[in-house]
């Protein structure tokens, strides 16, 4: 008998216990592998995201890049503009 006072459990019940803790390991571990398997699918569609997005996506220098040429054909429209005899 256990010092705790309880008695000692029966190698059938044990068994019999055993094989429920195993069954609800079973399922907990089924339902962690498609959670899992969830996340891996969503990281792989992020990383590929990212990776258009990075193929794509205008930089800072290649906006810089184009308001300086939209700047100097203004200048140059704007001195066209100004030396036009019909305005």
């Amino acid at each position: 008998m256990a010092s705790n006072g309880s008695r000692p459990v029966p190698w059938a019940e044990f068994k019999k216990e055993l094989a429920k803790f195993k069954a609800e390991l079973a399922a907990l571990e089924k339902r962690l592998n498609e959670k899992f398997n969830r996340l891996a699918a969503h990281v792989v569609q992020n990383t590929e995201d990212i990776k258009d997005i990075r193929a794509t996506m205008a930089t800072k220098d290649d906006i810089n890049r184009i308001v300086t040429i939209l700047d100097s054909m203004m200048v140059t429209y704007n001195a066209c503009w100004n030396k036009s005899p019909s305005r």
